[in-house]
């Protein structure tokens, strides 16, 4: 039994309408720039709950749409400082373990032959999100974890949004909590390297905090949501501040053992259709 398999094994059915018809729930009106302290104080605030649940285990349900093709699959993961495991379970049609780890290689193996490429690419193949594994890891969290000069926005006294210049940029939105005492992260955004594209991520969680599902759409120029893809991963079994060994992050990988390029993968079958991708699904 696998090491993320063995916090957890049961994933909860939920009941999925494709998200696109949705609209997002921030602002879309210009705010009023702020300095830079008052923008640090917000980002630091509204981080510290959700990296505080960190290393954090989950089973993930992702169903939606991705390239105008239904998907429907399962995955668990495993998620730590700059660390990120994702495993197929159930009736994925191709086993695979992902395992990211700050400094070292990123690859994916397949039972069968291990793949070399960029992180975004592997876990395009895999879940069909072109998203690099930090930014995988920062969409099943909703920790940023990101470093880089802050500016703020204020929308009013609600909605308060942090500007973090680095490569790339990202958009954090953060909402007061209802007691007025401190902030919550309700999406992050960014930018596809070299693209005008975009990513959202839009977090929802339980009443105590805890995650329970993340959409994750594209965004174009003109904030034109879920051309490329909208999806919602919803979250069961969650484990917080678990104990997670090394090993987690590690896979044994017998020699002589064959590795492919990912490219030549991904030449052979269409971009829109990833591992876990539901061959029933019409």
């Amino acid at each position: 039994m696998s090491t993320i398999r063995a916090f957890s094994i049961a994933a909860a059915a939920f009941a999925f309408t494709s998200c696109a018809s949705k609209t997002a729930h921030v602002p879309a009106r210009p705010g009023t720039f702020v300095d830079g302290k008052e923008a640090s104080f917000v980002y630091f605030d509204a981080s510290r709950r959700p990296c505080a649940l960190e290393p954090l285990t989950a089973q993930a349900r992702i169903r939606g749409t991705i390239g105008g093709r239904p998907v429907d699959g399962r995955f668990s993961f495993a998620a730590a400082v700059q660390r990120l495991r994702l495993e197929s379970v159930g009736g994925t049609p191709r086993d695979f373990v992902f395992t990211s780890e700050e400094g070292k290689e990123t690859f994916v193996y397949q039972g069968a032959y291990r793949l070399l490429g960029k992180s975004a690419d592997l876990v395009e193949t895999m879940l069909g999100l072109p998203l690099k594994a930090e930014d995988m890891r920062r969409v099943l969290t909703a920790c940023p974890r990101i470093s880089g000069s802050l500016s703020g926005e204020r929308f009013d006294e609600r909605w308060f949004k942090v500007r973090i210049d680095a490569n790339p940029s990202y958009d954090v939105y953060t909402l007061r909590d209802a007691d007025g005492l401190g902030w919550s992260i309700q999406a992050i955004v960014s930018t596809f390297e070299g693209t005008t594209h975009r990513w959202r991520a839009e977090f929802e969680r339980d009443s105590a905090g805890m995650p329970r599902s993340v959409r994750v759409a594209s965004a174009e120029w003109n904030d034109v949501l879920g051309d490329r893809f909208d999806v919602r991963i919803t979250f069961s079994d969650v484990r917080v501040n678990a104990l997670l060994g090394p090993e987690t992050f590690q896979v044994s990988i017998p020699a002589p053992f064959p590795t492919a390029d990912v490219d030549g993968l991904r030449k052979t079958r269409p971009a829109s259709a990833p591992f876990l991708v539901d061959p029933r699904i019409k």
